[in-house]
């Protein structure tokens, strides 16, 4: 479907909606805010690996707009639109928004920002290239490995937003590391298009070590990427050379209707469709009852309401019980990967690499934290969807003998509140969050392979690794009671820093997630919950109207119900 036969759909959906009394401003809302909708696409790497300079290449300012010289504490994730008005706008951690003209944000405001505060910047700019990619937003994102956790956090929220990527690798160290490995991972999971970026290839070795290199890293990539297209999208910004990059971009925007059709416009119009339709669905029957039957339905539904209500609650708070375990399991993940890491760790203290022990227990812990993380959080989630989908089931069915001759397969409540607690989990967890999430027909909610995005766990350890050498170097001690006494003092010292720095994040991670997916599904069942209500409402009243009134009605409900069917096309994220 285009973008105009979309916007088409859901004008038609607001007609239906406004017709029988049902609130339509999301959807108007949804269709004004179509326009403004654009491809994200992050550029990520290590830091340090060129993106930045890349970018600037590709503006062309006489005057670099994203500042190079950059610490960790100053990387910001800086989104790029087109905008025939140059502004700035500055979102604050605490959800703030200052926005200001570009001249004034280049020349004052972008020294004084911090990562620690500040969530993303958004460059509007009246540049000839972004003028003729008006569909895409640009980002250029921290880089990884620089030990500060507000990148790690930032990298992470873009992966609900994210459609594409660019995994960016300068010519002259063509290493995948493990947390950009690990990220890949996560990536690979939901088929996002994923190009890789040879930055400064004036820098590159000799052909033969270069091609090994290059190789190696294709070989690498293929464990994450295998079937992608691996043509490196070659810079260098002391050449000027970013065509290649321009390239993908261009081929992006040529994409972007189908990109935002497929992860946007379609779902939201999939569901919105198909509850519109079950809600119509129950109100034609008022018709086919008596007043006798319609006491004894209405006793039902009353009955199965408060029944779906204490049951989903029992749930939620079951879920809740159980996930409070996890965070002391996934703490002692960490520990024993720790453990497991110290012969590793002592080897490269005794050659006096303070930052590769503090990078290796970084990558450890994290990966860590994330596996446990799909282990012991995500089955209790599924857990959870899986028997909030059952107690669909059950009210669809009750549902069905009140719909009479109106339900198709039994199950239109399911699907219906199906659908939407699906949509409230991608919410959630967002693409790097779900690999399927959708309703099925009987209403059951499939939640595939979670992968819950990393803690920002990033230890700070290094000057506790220096403390340790220096107490070792210093005396007379030979080379086996040098590592014992590194051994000792990184059990008895590192790992318990390492340990306490990570218990509250990983909690504090757990508990907030567990409370948002309580929170949204509860929503949706509260919203659902209140349509059934009005249904029997509407049922009450319009049974008292005129015979003739009702027969025009079911007629108009009988059309309305069909186009609503009609307007709901497959949903994306039933394909899996």
């Amino acid at each position: 479907m285009t973008s105009d036969e979309i916007k088409s759909g859901l004008r038609q959906l607001c007609d239906i909606r406004r017709r029988n009394d049902l609130p339509s401003e999301n959807v108007e809302k949804f269709i004004a805010d179509m326009e403004d909708e654009t491809v994200c696409v992050p550029i990520v790497g290590a830091f340090s690996s060129g993106k930045t300079a890349a970018v600037n290449t590709l503006l062309g300012f006489a005057r670099k707009i994203l500042t190079e010289d950059i610490t960790p504490e100053t990387a910001i994730p800086t989104e790029i639109v087109y905008s025939p008005d140059e502004t700035a706008r500055v979102v604050y951690a605490d959800g703030t928004v200052s926005v200001v003209p570009l001249d004034e944000y280049v020349e004052n405001t972008r020294g004084s920002l911090k990562s620690e505060n500040v969530s993303s910047v958004r460059l509007c700019l009246d540049h000839g290239f972004f003028r003729s990619v008006p569909r895409v937003m640009l980002v250029d994102m921290p880089g990884f490995g620089s030990g500060n956790d507000a990148h790690d956090r930032a990298i992470n929220d873009y992966a609900e937003k994210s459609m594409a990527y660019i995994i960016a690798f300068p010519a002259d160290d063509l290493i995948l590391r493990d947390e950009i490995g690990g990220f890949l991972k996560e990536l690979c999971t939901f088929r996002k298009p994923v190009r890789v970026m040879v930055t400064k290839t004036d820098k590159a070795p000799p052909q033969e070590d270069y091609e090994a290199a290059w190789n190696l890293l294709k070989k690498n990539l293929a464990k994450y990427l295998d079937g992608r297209d691996f043509e490196p999208i070659q810079t260098s910004s002391k050449t000027g050379n970013v065509e290649a990059l321009k390239k993908y971009i261009l081929s992006v925007q040529d994409d972007s209707e189908r990109l935002l059709a497929e992860q946007k416009f379609i779902p939201f119009l999939s569901r919105e469709a198909e509850f519109t339709r079950a809600y119509l669905v129950g109100l034609r029957q008022k018709n086919s009852m008596s007043e006798s039957e319609l006491k004894e339905r209405e006793a039902l539904l009353t009955e199965e309401i408060a029944s779906f209500k204490k049951n989903t609650a029992a749930m939620a708070g079951k879920f809740r019980a159980e996930t409070a375990t996890c965070a002391q399991e996934i703490v002692n993940d960490a520990r024993n990967a720790l453990q497991a890491g110290i012969d590793g760790y002592v080897a490269m203290a005794m050659s006096g690499d303070e930052g590769g022990v503090s990078q290796a227990i970084n990558s450890d812990v994290r990966t860590a934290v994330n596996e446990g993380m799909q282990k012991r959080f995500v089955p209790k989630a599924q857990k959870y969807v899986d028997g909030v989908s059952k107690e669909m089931e059950a009210a669809g069915a009750v549902l069905s003998s009140f719909h009479a001759d109106g339900v198709r397969d039994g199950s239109d409540f399911a699907v219906a509140a199906g659908g939407a607690v699906a949509g409230a989990v991608v919410g959630v967890v967002g693409v790097a969050g779900a690999a399927a999430v959708g309703a099925g027909i009987t209403g059951t909610v499939v939640l595939g392979t979670l992968a819950i995005p990393v803690v920002g766990i990033v230890v700070g350890v290094v000057a506790a690794i220096g403390a340790v050498l220096a107490s070792v170097f210093g005396g007379e001690n030979k080379r086996a009671e040098m590592k014992a006494n590194i051994r000792r003092k990184l059990q008895s010292e590192v790992f318990p820093n390492v340990i306490s720095q990570i218990s509250a994040s990983v909690q504090t991670a757990i508990s907030q997630k567990t409370e948002e997916i309580c929170a949204d599904i509860a929503a949706q069942l509260e919203d659902r919950e209140a349509v059934l209500n009005k249904a029997l409402d509407d049922l009450r009243t319009r049974r008292a109207e005129n015979d003739e009134e009702n027969i025009r009605l079911n007629t108009q409900l009988t059309e309305d119900i069909e186009l609503a069917a009609n307007l709901a096309p497959t949903q994306p994220w039933l394909r899996g």
